[in-house]
């Protein structure tokens, strides 16, 4: 039987026609936190795409939350993509806005949450990071760990069912703000939440991450 949050069955990603990483054979089930290491140009980020439906060149199988992505329609994929939230570089802030502002919209195009309630779930996000005073801040006077801590609390905020996050600063940000590090340990545990950490080093993580550690082996 498959797991419920990810399935990979002589899973890799491919450049041009060429795999990149070892096929991958895994299982993780509901409330597991993974970290993919690899160093750069391994793949990581490919494969994190591949889990959200927005890189396709693969070869194996994949199946996320209960999805198939070989192939899926796009319903079914806008449906998926409501329950994952992806924090990444490539994925900015809309900089002439509030940080309120940015997470009011990620909730709004969600469509699971009620207008009144966004206020309350906005509030309760960025004090859980303890950004709280960045409330009202313009998103383009944000320093790089600001701006990191934002785009986290706009992926949270919505309460996916499971969070990637892809960033070559995460080790960086978990050792300056325990909080973080605090805050994702606490959604595991309590909500369930599935977490999978895209980096080259683990490095300012707890324990706690290292439940899977799946490496890339480069082809």
């Amino acid at each position: 039987m498959a797991a419920d949050v990810l399935s990979l069955q002589k899973f890799s990603v491919l450049r041009n026609s060429a795999p990149i990483f070892e096929d991958l054979d895994v299982e993780l089930d509901n409330g597991e936190i993974a970290v993919f290491l690899g160093r750069q140009s391994a793949g990581k980020s490919l494969l994190a795409k591949s889990i959200i439906g927005q890189y396709s060149n693969i070869q194996g199988v994949i199946k996320v939350l209960g999805f198939s992505l070989n192939p899926i329609s796009s319903a079914h994929l806008n449906e998926l993509r409501q329950k994952i939230a992806y924090v990444s570089p490539e994925f900015p802030l809309i900089k002439n806005k509030t940080v309120r502002v940015n997470l009011s919209l990620s909730l709004l195009a969600s469509n699971r949450i009620r207008e009144d309630e966004t206020d309350l779930m906005i509030q309760q996000q960025l004090i859980a990071l303890d950004i709280e005073h960045l409330s009202s801040r313009i998103c383009s006077e944000l320093s790089g760990s600001e701006d990191f801590l934002v785009r986290m609390a706009r992926g949270l905020v919505g309460k996916p069912r499971l969070i990637l996050i892809d960033d070559l600063n995460i080790h960086k940000m978990v050792d300056e703000f325990p909080l973080l590090d605090t805050e994702l340990i606490n959604l595991n545990q309590k909500d369930k939440l599935n977490l999978f950490v895209f980096c080259s080093e683990t490095r300012g993580f707890s324990s706690s991450f290292f439940q899977n550690v799946i490496n890339l082996v480069p082809r």
